[in-house]
Formats: structure tokens, sequence, C-alpha cells
């Protein structure tokens, strides 16, 4: 859809000198001002990261949504996904809900989680954490073959944990990608 009457959108895109704004049709992370907004979050330190000048230069403070969203000659807006899963590996943006959704969508998969791990040669590699149906023999390297015929080659997870048990939860329910990505930092594989 379009911006409702009093709001403001902009999209920001990461370009050869840095982050500037989208001009015209394209996919970027949705900026909105509404004068409904908050002022900041109680704590400081998150407004750093949350809030930003109109990159446009006018007065109004921004809040950035972490929305990626496509913008069409028209000038409506369409929501493409999240930023926070946004991730480059080789140099390419990689889209880890995309990997999940390949990985989950194999027959003796019944739940999967990717995350971005550091790494000293490629800058980021992908983890993918996957639990498996009950009496099947699937295998890391047999996954990582079936990712490797349904996603680019950058997209395709360097290493595969597998078990038996569900991944662990946040309290919303969704998989706990900051304890997987601890766990594997942290060698307790």
């Amino acid at each position: 859809g379009a911006p409702i009457d009093g709001t403001d959108a902009v999209l920001l895109i990461e370009g050869p000198d840095g982050i500037e704004v989208l001009r015209g049709p394209g996919t970027g992370e949705l900026l909105v001002h509404t004068p409904f907004q908050t002022c900041g979050y109680l704590e400081q330190a998150r407004n750093a990261h949350a809030f930003m000048p109109d990159p446009r230069g006018g007065g109004a403070m921004f809040y950035r949504t972490g929305d990626l969203v496509h913008r069409d000659a028209d000038g409506r807006y369409f929501l493409q996904g999240r930023t926070d899963f946004q991730v480059k590996v080789r140099g390419v943006r990689t889209n880890t809900l995309e990997v999940e959704t390949v990985l989950g969508a194999h027959p003796d998969v019944v739940e999967a989680c990717v995350v971005a791990l550091p790494c000293p040669e490629a800058g980021t590699r992908l983890h993918a954490e996957v639990v498996r149906r009950d009496g099947t023999s699937l295998s890391s390297l047999g996954l990582r073959a079936y990712a490797a015929k349904h996603l680019p080659r950058h997209a395709v997870p360097s290493s595969v944990g597998l078990a038996r048990t569900p991944l662990p939860k946040t309290a919303t329910g969704k998989p706990d990608r900051n304890s997987i990505k601890k766990t594997q930092l942290n060698g307790d594989v």
C-alpha cells in the first residue's frame, strides 16, 4: 500500500558510498515518520540504531522498522521480509529465512533455523540447526547436498547440526537464534 496522510516513508539502500536514500522504484529498508511515533526507547542504547534524522536532510526523526520493502513505480510498498535476516556471505546478500524455507521443505526435516557466524576466510558463513524426523537417517552432508540443488552456492550452509529434540525457543515461541549462535561460537556442539 501507500503511506497514509500525515506520515512519511523513506527507503534506504546500501550504495557504493554507504547507506543512501533510494529514489524511485526499488527495494530497501523502510524508515517511517508519523505524528504518533515515540521519541525513543527507555533504554537509551537502543535509540542509536532505531531512530535517525531524516536522511534527506529534514528535521524529522525517522524510525527504522527493520522491514525490507519494495516500492513500485506508482509509489506502492510491498513487504519483502526483514533486514535482520539479510546477511552477506562471500559478498552476496543472503536471506537466512529463505535458506530455512528450503531446508524445511526436505521431507526428513521437522524444523530448521539458520544463523550467520563469523568466518575468517569469507567474513560470514551460514550454520543450520535442524531437527530431523524420527526414524530417518538424514545426515549433515545429505542435507547440504539437498540445499546445493535448491540454493545458490553462497546460500548453502557450511555446517549443519542435526538434532532429534526441538530447537531452543524464545518466549514468543520462535527459534532462539541467539542461543543457537552462542552455542556454535562457544564450541558447545
